[in-house]
C-alpha cells in the first residue's frame, strides 16, 4: 500500500503551553508567541484532528510506500520505526492540482458571482474542523471575526461548509451574521461553498484577496504556492508546522478567546516584515507545479516493474540475511 502526505504529525509551539484562557494578549506576549513559531520549539500533539490524526497513524501501519511532503515528515517516520528505504520525499501532489486549475478557467468567474470582490483587500475565511466547532472555540472564533467586523476595517468573506452551518445553528449565531452582513455590506460577505475549486485558485491569484484564515490543512500548504495571500490557521496545533518554521508562509491563532483573532491580524497586517513573514519571500516547499504526481508514479512504477520485488518483506530479508525459496508462500 502506498500513503500520500506520509508522516504527517501534528505539532504545536511550546508557548501553546503557556497561554491562559482568559488572557487577552498584550504586544510583548504576541510577539513572543509569533517569534516562538518561527523557531523549531515545537513538540508532536497527537490528540487531535479526530478521526484524521487516528487514521493517519494507523494507515502508516501498514504502508510500504510512503511519500513524504517533506525532511520533517521523513523524520517523524524513522522514529517510529518505518525503514529509511520504503520512505520517498515528493513533495504534495496539491500542487500539481493548482497548477491544472491554473490552466483550466472556472466556467464562471467568483468576481462574475460576487462582484464586491473585485474591489478592496479581502480576507477568505473558512472553519469547519470538529474540535472547532465544540462550544468555547467556535465562539473565539466567531467572536474574533465579529471583532474584525466592528472594530477594524478588513473586509471578510466567510465560506459556509456543512459542519460550519451546524455549528452556527447549534450554538444560535447564524442570524448575528446575517445581521452583520446586512449592516456591513461593503466588507461582509456570508457564501456557501465555492463550487469549482478553480474559482479559489481565480481569487487567491487575483491580488484582491490578502489572507486566508482557515483550519483546513491542504490549505496551508496551497497558500504558500500564492505570494500574494498570508495564511492564519485557527488551531492549537498543526500537521504542517514547516509551513511556518521553514516556509514563513503561515501563522497558528489560538481559538481560546475572541481577543486573539483580531489582535494577530491586525498585527501582522501592520508589520508583518517585522516578524519574519515577508509573505512576497515565502519558500514553496512542496515541490515543483506538475512534477510531484509524475515522482510517485515514476517510484511506483520502478518497484512494480521488478519481478523479485517483496512489498512485504520477512525481516530477514530486510536485514539481507537470506532469501528463502518458500519466503513467499507464506505470504
Amino acid at each position: 500500500m502506498g500513503q500520500n502526505e506520509a508522516g504527517l504529525r501534528y505539532m504545536s509551539p511550546k508557548i501553546m503551553t503557556k497561554i491562559k484562557i482568559n488572557q487577552i494578549p498584550n504586544k510583548k506576549f504576541l510577539e513572543n508567541f509569533i517569534i516562538d513559531q518561527l523557531s523549531n520549539n515545537w513538540f508532536i500533539t497527537r490528540e487531535e484532528p479526530f478521526p484524521e490524526q487516528i487514521d493517519t497513524w494507523v494507515c502508516s501501519a501498514g504502508t510500504k510506500f510512503f511519500f513524504a511532503p517533506t525532511k520533517l515528515n521523513k523524520d517523524h517516520l524513522i522514529r517510529e520505526g518505518y525503514p529509511k528505504e520504503d520512505i520517498h520525499i515528493v513533495g504534495n501532489s496539491v500542487v500539481d492540482a493548482i497548477n491544472l486549475k491554473r490552466n483550466n478557467k472556472p466556467k464562471k468567474s467568483i468576481f462574475e458571482i460576487y462582484p464586491k470582490l473585485d474591489s478592496g483587500n479581502w480576507i477568505r475565511m473558512d472553519i469547519h474542523r470538529r474540535e472547532n466547532l465544540t462550544y468555547n472555540r467556535f465562539n473565539a472564533i466567531i467572536g474574533g471575526l465579529i471583532d474584525l467586523l466592528t472594530k477594524t476595517d478588513f473586509k471578510v468573506i466567510l465560506i459556509l461548509l456543512n459542519a460550519t452551518v451546524s455549528a452556527l445553528n447549534k450554538f444560535n449565531l447564524y442570524s448575528k451574521l446575517q445581521r452583520l452582513e446586512e449592516q456591513y455590506s461593503d466588507k461582509f460577505i456570508i457564501s456557501n461553498l465555492w463550487k469549482e475549486y478553480g474559482n479559489v485558485v481565480e481569487f487567491l491569484d487575483s491580488g484582491k484577496c490578502w489572507a486566508e484564515i482557515t483550519d483546513s490543512g491542504s490549505m496551508q500548504e496551497e497558500l504558500l504556492y500564492f505570494p500574494k495571500v498570508c495564511c492564519f490557521t485557527m488551531r492549537l496545533n498543526t500537521d504542517r508546522p514547516e509551513t511556518i518554521f521553514d516556509a514563513k508562509g503561515n501563522l497558528l491563532i489560538p481559538p481560546i478567546n475572541r481577543s486573539w483573532l483580531p489582535q494577530i491580524i491586525s498585527m501582522i497586517y501592520e508589520k508583518r516584515e517585522d516578524y519574519g513573514f515577508e509573505f512576497s519571500k515565502k519558500k514553496p516547499i512542496y515541490g515543483k507545479p506538475g512534477e510531484v504526481s509524475k515522482k510517485i508514479v515514476k517510484i511506483l512504477k520502478k518497484d512494480f516493474e521488478n519481478d523479485n520485488n517483496n512489498f512485504f518483506p520477512w525481516l530477514h530479508q530486510r536485514f539481507n540475511y537470506w532469501y528463502d525459496q518458500d519466503d513467499f508462500e507464506y505470504l
